[in-house]
């Protein structure tokens, strides 16, 4: 199983670099768009301010898309680079899941959106315990099951208060945009929410 700086160095950088250079104004647009405009270092610090640089980055290369071109569809034409490489960045999209067991076999997560319960293996989810509540990226990659470059961990009692939020987005979203649309449609297309809710809870805004 790789680690997440072989995946980050893999996957990650070599899209992220390609846009520093070919699309910088692509770039600095999507900053502006994923932080609403503010600074984030003006709000946070320390370990928070790191994990928000982290997870525009997945965000970023993983679900930004502009004029219905995704950045990663615009790397891949423009590099050259393998789309098969790429698919379970493509592919992914951030969902919220909670801590139901720990054990020698590793972290049984079960998603609270989705459905469904996955097993990671422990070194990934380092510090956990059961109840916890986070969202995050889950990548399909040829060796197996394992997190993206994105996590926004919650307090577990604020549990039903981000569900309700996340439930409200989402018939907002099919009433106004995409009637009709399912969970996994929606997260997609409007996975930056997930960064509203975490730095609107972590600042108190």
């Amino acid at each position: 199983m790789p680690t997440p700086q072989e995946i980050r160095q893999g996957l990650y950088n070599p899209v992220l670099q390609h846009m520093r250079q070919r699309h910088p104004q692509m770039l600095a647009q999507a900053y502006e768009y994923f932080f609403e405009e503010e600074e984030p270092q003006d709000f946070l610090a320390g370990t928070a301010l790191e994990l928000a640089f982290l997870n525009f980055e997945d965000w970023f290369v993983c679900d930004c898309s502009e004029e219905g071109a995704s950045v990663l569809a615009l790397y891949v034409r423009e590099s050259g680079a393998d789309p098969k490489a790429f698919r379970p960045l493509e592919e992914s999209v951030i969902s919220l899941y909670e801590v139901k067991a720990l054990g020698s076999q590793g972290v049984l997560l079960q998603d609270l959106l989705l459905g469904g319960e996955y097993l990671l293996p422990a070194p990934q989810l380092q510090g956990l315990r059961k109840g916890d509540l986070f969202a995050a990226r889950l990548l399909r990659l040829p060796e197996g099951l394992c997190l993206g470059g994105c996590l926004y961990p919650f307090r577990a009692p604020l549990r039903e208060e981000v569900l309700g939020y996340v439930e409200k987005s989402f018939q907002r979203y099919r009433r106004n945009k995409r009637p009709g649309a399912d969970m996994r449609e929606f997260l997609k297309e409007e996975a930056y929410l997930f960064n509203v809710i975490w730095l609107s809870l972590l600042s108190g805004r």
